[in-house]
């Protein structure tokens, strides 16, 4: 994982958990947290690509190249969280997709635009870095997705076999990996990208418009 001495990043999913690796995961999966802290942490700032509105003060984007690796750090963090024993992450059990994400790591499989589908924002000032968490189904239309706190980064990922639901759909077949921007960590995030991504829709491209009943 992204570990505690990360510039500042403390491990996403706490405790290490030696017991849920073999030896064969532990080389095939050895370059996951590698290269996301690559994209998350060391070189960001340098893979940043400028809006056509490069006045843009809300949202940035990095290229597309960067889905899958960010994926596959996604499902791997999420994965490991699901096949611990330790307490604090005995609320995230992601049931068949325990095997299949093994397998689609050991694999190296590239994924649709659709599968693990996730969308994120960049947090100046963070307040607190989290366990992962599932979201209720209630806030996303009745899907499976997970919360993942990054300190400085959050993202929702969706861990379910139906459609990436609009507007999120609009984040996962994006050309490029988009990012909303806030100051602080914002009390209804779902609310607050609603409303910043309506407010930008035209930096965005794909995402057009959101539907007022993602604002209730």
């Amino acid at each position: 994982m992204i570990g505690p001495n990360a510039r500042g990043i403390r491990r996403p999913v706490g405790s290490y958990d030696r017991s849920i690796l073999c030896l064969n995961c532990e080389r095939d999966f050895s370059h996951i947290d590698s290269e996301a802290a690559e994209i998350l942490l060391n070189n960001f700032e340098n893979n940043l690509i400028p809006f056509n509105d490069q006045r843009d003060k809300e949202a940035l984007q990095i290229h597309g190249k960067f889905f899958q690796p960010l994926k596959k750090f996604l499902i791997y963090v999420l994965w490991r969280a699901s096949a611990s024993e330790l307490a604090e992450f005995s609320r995230i059990k992601i049931g068949p997709y325990e095997d299949k994400i093994k397998y689609d790591l050991q694999k190296n499989r590239l994924f649709t635009s659709d599968e693990y589908s996730f969308w994120g924002y960049r947090v100046e000032k963070p307040s607190a870095t989290l366990l992962p968490r599932k979201l209720p189904k209630s806030d996303l239309l009745r899907l499976n997705y997970y919360s993942l706190d990054l300190a400085n980064y959050t993202f929702q990922v969706k861990i379910d076999s139906q459609k990436t639901p609009y507007p999120f759909d609009g984040f996962a077949n994006h050309q490029n990996v988009p990012f909303l921007k806030f100051e602080k960590t914002p009390d209804n995030t779902r609310k607050a990208m609603a409303r910043m991504t309506q407010d930008h829709f035209k930096t965005f491209g794909q995402i057009k418009s959101l539907k007022t009943n993602i604002n209730k």
